[in-house]
């Protein structure tokens, strides 16, 4: 089973209950406990937690970080811009290629 339907299982499990208007079998609190187990907490966390402090940063201090996104901004779009538009380029042919080789999972 891959993450995404780790994920899926636990949006299910979470939100579709309200819709069912029944309890939760015993089946699907072990599948929810098995899935829960299986997910790796430090890099679902982490991510959230950065997004959450820089969100928090941004509210209280504005003005300060406009200016400092803005010279962020000029830096990465005049000292690497065409490097990110190469970069770009390349993850759009491995993308295609990905898609349309014989490897590529068929429908």
């Amino acid at each position: 089973m891959r993450w995404y339907y780790v994920q899926y299982a636990l949006y299910y499990l979470i939100f579709e209950q309200k819709k069912r208007y029944k309890p939760v079998s015993s089946k699907e609190v072990i599948i929810l406990k098995h899935l829960t187990k299986r997910l790796d907490w430090l890099t679902t966390l982490v991510p959230f937690l950065c997004i959450l402090f820089l969100c928090i940063l941004f509210i209280a201090f504005p003005e300060d970080s406009s200016s400092v996104l803005g010279s962020i901004r000029f830096f990465l779009g005049d000292q690497f811009g065409s490097f990110y538009l190469l970069m770009g380029l390349g993850a759009l042919f491995c993308s295609l290629y990905a898609a349309f080789s014989r490897l590529a999972p068929s429908a």
